[in-house]
């Protein structure tokens, strides 16, 4: 029969063999916990139920560097659609390294300049989806959000970054981390954009049309979120 004593030695042996081999790894692979990120191309199409893709291309945009940020664009893509008279436009980003924060966004890809209260008066959640906001600028309806590589929808760096502590820091991903297949805070995101313009009704209007669409969208990407 093993004393609890022996027990203690065997734990504290394992432990120290954890040890031992994390530091080698970190010692031999100086990318090790860090993976870089795999070039990801958006599709040509992107179904949408209730809507006619009429085209899309690719976003040719960079973002300024910010000391506060590390974030790269990888991909980008616009996507143009029809519905009867209505128009849609989607843009959707491919970002790493981001802070997940929406003002940040709008600024670097959309070139829209507007305060968080303008921007978060309209905040809105979706059980099961996530968090997405609700604006006007320039005679559009907007709707922006942030597809999470685990975890809900996110629209503040608060929400994105209680994602990553609630869902990057765990068990079982710890030894993909140790083996550099992944990134132990996984800061990658699909920011989706979506606008369609004024002209045909009311912000209160077009809002539903938005969040209709979103959420279509949402559990299109989100089930294709590109691998790390």
């Amino acid at each position: 029969m093993i004393h609890w004593r022996e027990y203690r030695q065997i734990l504290i042996a394992i432990a120290f063999a954890g040890i031992f081999f994390t530091l080698g790894r970190f010692g031999l692979d100086s990318t090790a916990g860090n993976r870089s990120v795999a070039a990801f191309a958006f599709p040509a199409v992107v179904p949408l139920s209730g809507w006619q893709l009429l085209e899309s291309g690719p976003v040719a945009k960079s973002i300024p560097s910010r000391s506060d940020s590390f974030e790269a664009l990888l991909a980008s893509r616009k996507y143009h659609y029809r519905q009867k008279n209505q128009q849609l436009v989607i843009e959707t980003h491919y970002v790493a390294g981001t802070l997940g924060d929406l003002k940040n966004y709008l600024q670097d890809y959309g070139s829209i300049k507007l305060g968080d209260a303008q921007l978060l008066q309209n905040l809105r959640q979706e059980e099961g989806v996530g968090f997405y906001s609700l604006f006007t600028y320039q005679g559009r309806s907007h709707l922006s959000a942030c597809i999470n590589p685990r975890g809900g929808s996110t629209v503040t760096s608060a929400q994105f970054f209680a994602n990553r502590r609630t869902y990057d820091l765990r068990l079982q991903r710890l030894v993909p981390w140790l083996l550099g297949q992944e990134s132990l805070r996984d800061r990658r995101c699909l920011w989706q954009h979506l606008s369609i313009p004024l002209s045909h009704g009311s912000a209160e209007a077009t809002y539903p049309i938005l969040e209709q669409t979103w959420l279509a969208s949402y559990q299109w990407w989100s089930r294709r979120f590109p691998p790390h």
